[in-house]
């Protein structure tokens, strides 16, 4: 049976993986053993993501053998023809690749960038050229090419010298150690018992600095539209900025202006911070006046996975009594009934507050769990004919300014109850919007939540200012990128031994895993090389990660399968060297990756 789970895993890990190691087409438990098929000489019915990853020349309809597709220009798409989307069409040849997939989506990329700009206060009839809003590269200069600079070959050229090394060796030189540690406010960061050398950090070093790392942070720090395929500038850092930031910043024509951010998010924390201390003090009351005593949040993804984790790991923080009575929080995420029970069991709905997260108003999961909870309050109020009066009491919004008239529709008083956050916010980095700060400040109060973004905004300013040496983010970054490259670990796991950090593994998976999970450069060329590694932890890591995932139990080492897949787990979390498993042959040097998180082999992080 181990045997058995084990081809799966190698076939899910290894598409490479011959089929003749993998079995016959069903395992030993009747499930169909699956793996993606590799192109025989034969052909095989491609997919969808063929089309993505292929830069060839065919369009998508050839790939999938269907018709050709007729591509019509639209209200002001004038801006493709300047940039020459057209140009091959024009000359009566296909567009292939990437490109074609743009124009596929043109609709949705076209309402993307003149939903910003509204955003922004620009009119909605403006025509707007996509070279107002940066593009791929280095402002323009062509994009260069990672695995072509002399820093990466000369990490190739350094690797093999470092892998053979046992890491018990290396522990043994007390400036080796001295050097891979470094400390930041409220932060101690020890890399030393990671695989490297002060040569290696020095040659990682000089990559970063060949791909303009420190020229991309300043970019992003200054508001440019670094997410080149949703055009948007990423400033999450400006929602824990204080106010008096905001004079640091000039304009910055053709980016988002970052003082703007910054005073824009302090009104809006300001406005929250207010609403939570009134319902902690009792002053906002339910439908009936009374005090509530819990809230339910309801989101998902990066609403609900950065929420929860700052949530239960400032579980410790005590609050003054000047914050009033805390409310007891809790999250529902998935759509399935058993989750919304959990979430509402034990509360008395007329006193539950509920707070509902969606940027766009339109995620199916989020607002079909909102409706349950609507009609779940609703029905605790047979008294109340309106039910509308009790939504307005119970319910509050945190979503793009752009959907205040679906959340008015909705119920919800869409200028005292909805505490909106901008597109220049990943979902998966809300945690500091109002997505996060409510709950943190119903659960903990305004003086934690203050503190909380205090300590983001420190890390942030660390990050912005610090050279790559002594850069806490960046030196985790490019451990990263080594191990996942030239030492062929490609998975990382998360322990953190502090209980109320038992949540920090997923929100970690979603931050690493969707921010790094890419088949292609941002100018749209295959990947050559891979971009992250896979994150896995569990909240029983935290409190036992010794029987958890570090030493499998003495029933998996009797077959001689099971003894190798112990020695993978022996290895990896008791420092012995890893033995390359002879069923998964390395990726070939040439050609990209064909999923940009694979390998056979782990590291592990505390």
């Amino acid at each position: 049976m181990a045997s058995r789970a084990f081809a799966l895993i190698l076939v899910a890990l290894r598409p490479d993986v011959p089929a003749a190691l993998v079995g016959p087409g069903r395992g030993s438990m009747g499930f169909e053993i699956w793996r993606r098929p590799t192109v025989a000489a034969g052909g095989r019915k491609k997919d969808y993501y063929d089309f993505r990853r292929t830069n060839d020349g065919e369009t998508y309809e050839e790939i999938m053998g269907l018709p050709p597709a007729e591509v019509s220009e639209t209200e002001g798409m004038g801006w493709l023809r300047r940039r020459g989307f057209f140009r091959g069409r024009d000359r009566g040849e296909p567009a292939g690749g990437q490109v074609r997939y743009q124009i596929l989506h043109r609709d949705e990329i076209k309402h993307g960038i003149y939903a910003h700009a509204r955003e922004l206060g620009f009119g909605s009839e403006m025509e707007l050229d996509p070279d107002d809003l940066a593009a791929p590269g280095r402002d323009g200069a062509p994009e260069v090419a990672l695995t072509a600079t002399r820093e990466w070959a000369a990490l190739r050229a350094h690797a093999p010298a470092v892998e053979i090394r046992h890491l018990r060796d290396l522990l043994d030189s007390q400036v080796r150690t001295e050097r891979l540690t470094l400390e930041v406010p409220g932060l101690f960061l020890d890399w030393s018992r990671q695989k490297v050398v002060p040569e290696t950090m020095a040659l990682l070093f000089d990559l970063a600095r060949a791909m303009d790392v420190d020229g991309k942070i300043a970019r992003m720090r200054r508001g440019d539209r670094i997410n080149t395929s949703e055009r948007r500038a990423v400033l999450h850092t400006a929602l824990r900025a204080p106010r008096s930031e905001a004079a640091k910043y000039g304009p910055n024509e053709g980016g988002v202006p970052v003082s703007e951010a910054i005073l824009a998010s302090c009104d809006v924390r300001d406005r929250l911070f207010a609403y939570v201390d009134a319902v902690r003090a009792g002053d906002v009351t339910t439908a009936a006046g009374e005090a509530f005593a819990s809230a339910v949040v309801v989101g998902i993804g990066g609403s609900y996975l950065g929420p929860e984790f700052v949530l239960r790991a400032t579980a410790g923080a005590v609050a003054p009594s000047s914050d009033g009575a805390a409310l007891g929080v809790r999250f529902v995420a998935n759509v399935d009934p058993v989750a919304f029970d959990e979430a509402i069991d034990g509360l008395d709905p007329r006193k539950t507050l509920v707070i509902v997260v969606s940027k766009s108003w339109s995620t199916a999961e989020t607002l079909r769990n909102a409706a349950k909870a609507r009609a779940w309050i609703a029905d605790a109020f047979p008294e109340i004919s309106d039910e509308r009066a009790v939504v307005e009491k119970h319910f509050v919004a945190c979503a793009s300014r752009t959907a205040a008239d679906a959340v008015k529709k909705w119920g919800i008083d869409e200028k005292r109850r909805l505490f909106e956050f901008w597109n220049w916010v990943g979902g998966r980095y809300s945690s500091s919007a109002s997505a996060g700060l409510l709950p943190v400040a119903l659960a903990r109060g305004s003086t934690v939540a203050r503190r909380f973004l205090d300590g983001a905004h420190a890390m942030d300013e660390h990050f912005f200012s610090a050279p790559l040496e002594e850069n806490a983010p960046a030196v985790m970054a490019l451990l990263g990128v080594w191990n996942v490259n030239f030492l062929g670990l490609g998975a990382r796991a998360v322990v953190p031994y502090a209980h109320d950090l038992d949540r920090f593994a997923a929100h970690v998976q979603q931050l690493e895993m969707e921010s790094n999970g890419k088949s292609v450069t941002v100018g749209g060329a295959p990947l050559d090389y891979t971009t992250g590694e896979i994150i896995f932890g569990e909240p029983r890591a935290a409190r036992n990660p010794a029987s958890g995932f570090w030493v499998p139990p003495p029933s998996l080492r009797k077959s001689r399968s099971r003894r190798r897949i112990a020695s993978v787990s022996r290895g990896f979390g008791r420092d012995r060297p890893v033995r390359r498993l002879p069923v998964v042959p390395r990726r070939p040097e040439r050609g990209p990756p064909q999923n940009s998180f694979r390998s056979a082999r782990v590291q592990g992080t505390s």
